[in-house]
């Protein structure tokens, strides 16, 4: 199953040490540009440990390229919406989502 992961779920995943569960799974995640700069990019510019971490665990995902709005959460609530899944901790995000008719998992 394909689902969306956003920078909040990288970050929390990141933090409590747990980032390797995301390989094993058993979904495909879909990571799009937009989330891997702003968890990497904007991580590691900003100072964040973690950051580097994400950077590992998510380098042997293929990266979407995405279009559209310049706002992070616009940009990855239409792919959840057009995927079908989101996983994400972010309560205004994941309302939002479930909202256009995408699941939601937290």
């Amino acid at each position: 199953m394909r689902v969306v992961v956003d920078t909040s779920t990288l970050i929390t995943l990141a933090r409590a040490g747990w980032l390797p569960l995301l390989e094993k799974a058993g979904v495909q995640a879909v990571l799009l540009d937009v989330v891997r700069d702003e968890a990497v990019s904007a991580g590691l510019a900003g100072g964040h440990a973690d950051a580097a971490a994400i950077e590992t665990v998510i380098a042997g995902l293929p990266v979407t390229e995405t279009t559209g709005p310049e706002n992070v959460d616009a940009v990855v609530a239409d792919w959840a919406r057009r995927v079908g899944v989101l996983v994400s901790n972010d309560l205004a995000l994941g309302r939002r989502v479930r909202n256009l008719g995408a699941a939601w998992v937290r």
